[in-house]
């Protein structure tokens, strides 16, 4: 059985893949920063607990020691990780009132759940006792474009922070594809436009005004390209950016 470890597991996108990897037939195991989000986790999907199929870390990803307790709860598990997708992120850093309302306490919370965690765990990971075969790291189409103020109507902002920090992510994939080609080890990020599950009506809207597909992604959207990315039929690919975004970015 393949496997695969997830960051921030228990957030929207996060519990989308731990469903479908699961579905899909891979031992998943996964992060949160709740001990409670854990506790219904793994609740809901409590036969793969108890088939040893599901595993759930709690840890937080902002404390300095992060890495070494992810190794120890790997470790004492007897874990092994064949695939690794760098999820985890602070939705409370995404809007803002005005976009010039960052200190710099945000930026470096942004800035070291997508890079700095990222770049560690596919480091740690990249030891060959744990057989690491691909690495995904989640970005944004923010990654590579220009906020719209059009999207949030001027009541909100999307933090400058989040989509420079995205773009750093970007970068990190294609320094990590190189660096760890040695082993065999592939490197790839989804860049993903809206997903539903959180937007208001009226969001929705204005979105569908900017997206030649005139809707947010759904469910299906998202996982797919995860799912090829995590398995052999992407073998030939590398530090590339696959944008999901139903065409949000031709526009």
């Amino acid at each position: 059985m393949k496997s695969i470890f997830i960051t921030g597991a228990t957030g929207l996108l996060g519990k989308m893949f731990v469903k479908h990897f699961l579905a899909n037939n891979y031992q998943v195991i996964y992060t949160s920063s709740s001990e409670e989000k854990i506790k219904e986790f793994n609740k809901e999907y409590s036969d793969y607990v108890d088939n040893g199929i599901l595993y759930g870390c709690f840890v937080d990803l902002m404390d300095d020691d992060c890495i070494k307790k992810i190794r120890n709860y790997l470790k004492s598990n007897n874990l092994r990780v064949n695939y690794l997708i760098n999820n985890a992120r602070k939705l409370d850093n995404v809007l803002v009132n005005h976009w010039q309302d960052i200190d710099s306490t945000k930026w470096h919370d942004e800035y070291h759940l997508d890079v700095v965690v990222p770049y560690q765990l596919s480091v740690e990971l990249s030891d060959l006792k744990y057989e690491l075969k691909g690495i995904v790291n989640i970005a944004s189409m923010y990654g590579f474009l220009p906020y719209n103020d059009y999207l949030c109507n001027g009541s909100e902002a999307i933090a400058i922070n989040y989509g420079i920090c995205k773009a750093a992510l970007i970068q990190l994939t294609k320094e990590l594809a190189i660096r760890l080609s040695n082993k065999k080890i592939r490197v790839n990020a989804i860049s993903y436009g809206g997903v539903d599950g959180r937007a208001d009506d009226a969001f929705k809207r204005r979105y569908a005004d900017l997206c030649p597909m005139k809707d947010m992604l759904n469910e299906d959207d998202v996982v797919g390209h995860a799912l090829y990315l995590c398995s052999e039929q992407s073998s030939g690919m590398t530090g590339q950016n696959i944008v999901v975004d139903g065409g949000f970015s031709v526009w």
